[in-house]
């Protein structure tokens, strides 16, 4: 039997969406495959992964104002680059000293393979370091910047999550076609609560009876604003009858970024629960009225993809991999225009026959 070594150092930091990936894929490896997979950090360093997040149950969700997030200098928060840097050079020797010894081949699931001189395969989500450096952490930028071209030499072949983001590999890396293969990222498997008591469910974990949920990390390409822009534009009636939920943990992002979204003239009525396990973010999804997703940019989309999994409708951003995504199962809607947004928003919370109508298409979409 041959072995590949999985860098599975992402599974260490359980609420990031490469975790649930890589999960996603050791867990339907197939036993009987020539194949077989080894996590470096599991079974070279012995070292068990955290919580995947699940629980037996939704717990209460301590729900928020925005505005009490806390405040916008301290939020998002990171190790200086000095210091991260010196991390994954020792990581990364420690790995390729792993890798050398009777490998088959090596698997990155989380963008740039560390070269190691054995057979490699990369999966790359998306490109908005490149395409959106101001996006991203200042020491994730230059750490792109200084790993990028030996890593691009290093991987023999390549896994896209979307065919938008095999476009931008050709384009921005150089890559030869034939060696993207688009693999498009699957849902989690969320059980639905208990339909006979899931009203009761909802309420014991806080939760508002009507609503309409974000789901994903508090960060800049999110476009948080513009979604907080279209809800002040909301009567003020209909604001106290349905609310606004970010699920999420917080990302990253400059302190005027924070600002805009914890001053925001909203912020004391839309409601944050920070990370979310898998047993809550099933019950979000089986009571929210709706998933909005304003996103400006992403790779492939996996809040729309687990919203219609669950027959939960979505109303997201133009940006290309969600059009491509939600190939017409979903309302889209321009990133920029938050008097589009906010009428959507009223109708997905009103009209029962288009949520009946968006949730038939978005469970089709998804299977």
């Amino acid at each position: 039997m041959k072995r590949i070594l999985v860098n599975d150092r992402c599974l260490y930091r359980p609420n990031a969406g490469v975790a649930m990936y890589l999960r996603n894929v050791l867990s339907h490896w197939p036993a009987d495959a020539a194949v077989q997979p080894a996590g470096f950090m599991s079974d070279h360093l012995g070292r068990q992964p955290q919580s995947a997040g699940e629980s037996q149950g939704a717990t209460p969700l301590q729900l928020r104002p925005l505005a009490k997030l806390g405040r916008p200098a301290s939020l998002g928060a990171r190790l200086p680059h000095w210091a991260r840097r010196g991390l994954q050079k020792l990581y990364a020797s420690a790995y390729a000293g792993a890798a050398r010894r009777g490998y088959a081949g090596q698997f990155e699931p989380n963008h740039l393979a560390v070269p190691t001189g054995v057979p490699t395969a990369a999966t790359i989500h998306d490109l908005s370091v490149l395409d959106h450096g101001e996006w991203h952490p200042d020491d994730r930028v230059q750490w792109w910047r200084a790993d990028l071209e030996r890593a691009v030499a290093a991987t023999d072949r390549w896994i896209a999550v979307s065919q938008f983001t095999r476009r931008r590999m050709i384009d921005a890396l150089s890559l030869p076609p034939e060696r993207i293969e688009v693999i498009p990222l699957a849902a989690r498997e969320l059980p639905p609560p208990d339909p006979d008591r899931a009203a009761q469910a909802a309420r014991e974990a806080g939760l508002p009876g009507r609503f309409l949920l974000h789901l994903g990390t508090l960060e800049p390409r999110k476009n948080l604003a513009t979604l907080l822009d279209a809800w002040s534009l909301l009567p003020a009636d209909f604001r106290r009858e349905v609310r606004l939920v970010l699920a999420g943990g917080v990302g990253w992002g400059p302190g005027a970024f924070w600002s805009e979204l914890v001053h925001h003239p909203a912020a004391g009525e839309v409601m944050v629960c920070g990370y979310v396990s898998d047993a809550d973010a099933a019950l979000l999804l089986s009571a929210a009225l709706a998933v909005v997703v304003p996103s400006r940019y992403e790779g492939f989309g996996l809040p729309v993809l687990e919203a219609m999994n669950a027959g939960t409708p979505v109303l997201c951003s133009t940006a290309e991999a969600l059009v491509e995504l939600s190939a017409g199962a979903a309302e889209v809607i321009s990133p920029d225009d938050p008097d589009a947004w906010a009428p959507a928003i009223r109708r997905a919370a009103e009209d029962a026959d288009w949520r009946e109508r968006l949730s038939a298409a978005g469970r089709a979409r998804a299977a």
